[in-house]
């Protein structure tokens, strides 16, 4: 079948887009703020996390239960984006290695 330009090259079905991450992460944040709406779908999310990403990376940060100390300081320092010296959560600790390794270590307990 031929393709024209600009057209999708596929869409997700339903059930697809029911099951995703991304439509779990908006209904839990549907449920904790009143940052998107009721309807939000990928381009109102875009759309926040680029006005607001203080509060977005903030939600990111708490939707995926991030293993660490959090901090009390500002989600980002240092200026503006992009630049150098922007700092993301300049007061938080974490260990990268638990976290990236833990969703797979979580899958084999429960195996």
């Amino acid at each position: 079948m031929p393709v024209s330009e600009g057209a999708p090259l596929w869409e997700p079905s339903e059930q697809v887009v029911n099951r995703a991450r991304l439509t779990r992460y908006l209904d839990w944040l549907r449920d904790r703020t009143d940052a998107i709406g009721d309807t939000a779908g990928y381009d109102e999310l875009w759309r926040w996390s680029v006005g607001s990403p203080d509060a977005f990376w903030n939600s990111i940060w708490d939707y995926f239960d991030v293993l660490g100390h959090r901090g009390g300081g500002p989600v980002r320092s240092g200026g503006p984006m992009p630049v150098d010296g922007l700092r993301w959560f300049p007061s938080a600790t974490l260990n990268y290695a638990e976290n990236a390794l833990r969703c797979n270590f979580e899958m084999n307990l429960e195996t």
